[in-house]
This record gives C-alpha cells, structure tokens and sequence, in this order.
C-alpha cells in the first residue's frame, strides 16, 4: 500500500491508494525500522489517536486536521484512510474512516495531551482512542490495541 498527499487526494475518491497524508512543515520522516524493531515499543516509540469518522463527516475532519498537522497544532504526520480502505479497517463499520495523528513518543504523556489537545480545538469531541504504533507492527487491532483514553470531550489522557 502506497501513501499520498492531502493537498492531492481526497479520502472519498482514491481508490488507488490506501493512506492520505499530511506533514508539518519541514517534516523528516522518521529512520525506517527492521520488522523486528517496529514491533518492539522500546524501540517504536510513536503512537497515534484514532479518530473515527463516517462517509457524511470524513472529508470535512479530515480537511480540519491535515491543515492543524500542516501548521504544526498536531503531532509531525497524519493520515486519513481512503475508498480504498474502506470497509477493511478491522472491528468498524464499511462507512467508517479512521484519521490517525501521529505522536512521536507514546512515554511523553505531555506530548500525547498535547496532540490530543490539538484534535479538540478543532471541534472533534467524541471518545478518542490511542494506540502505539507497534501494536500495528505486530498486527493487534481493536480493545486489545489501546493504550491511552480520552472520554467524550475532555483532554484527559487514561492509561488503558
């Protein structure tokens, strides 16, 4: 699966590609790591808030979100699924879409508030989840997956 740019593609019409991307300005993408590596989460140490979203709100969110990771308000990456995702995220339904802000290390819980903070500004309210990044890597989807918590339009940061 293949990655584009947000300013390029649009969620609901790339069929193509898996991911939409957005970067903050000067963005240097982090050292690739061995599989063995990317699963291992003292060595793995990013994570990302899960935003779920259906068909009707996706475009809208995600246009919010890729301009607050544009301008440095978010983590150094997000990225939307598209079409060509669409019904494969594990545990959710086929409308759904997830957007994932990106944080660089999962142990600096001030860093996670603040991303967090940086997706309540923009009006997301619902219920956020948060996953490290090598649950991914080692193929752990759903309540198993996360890590930290936020209830329903707070910024507190709950250890799972």
């Amino acid at each position: 699966m293949t990655m584009t740019n947000a300013l390029q593609h649009s969620p609901t019409t790339e069929h193509k590609e898996a991911w939409v991307r957005a970067y903050v300005a000067g963005y240097v993408a982090p050292p690739l790591l061995s599989p063995e590596d990317a699963q291992d989460p003292a060595i793995n140490r990013r994570g990302k808030w899960l935003v779920f979203v259906d068909r009707e709100h996706v475009e809208e969110v995600w246009a919010k979100v890729a301009e607050a990771t544009r301008a440095g308000a978010l983590g150094d990456e997000s990225k939307v699924s598209t079409e060509y995702l669409r019904g494969e995220i594990p545990r959710r339904p086929e409308d759904s879409y997830v957007i994932v802000a990106y944080s660089e290390e999962w142990t600096d819980v001030e860093d996670v508030r603040r991303v967090l903070r940086g997706i309540r500004d923009l009006g997301i309210t619902q219920r956020l989840t948060y996953k490290r990044d090598a649950e991914t890597h080692r193929g752990i989807y759903g309540s198993g997956s996360v890590y930290y918590r936020s209830p329903e339009g707070t910024d507190l940061v709950e250890r799972v």
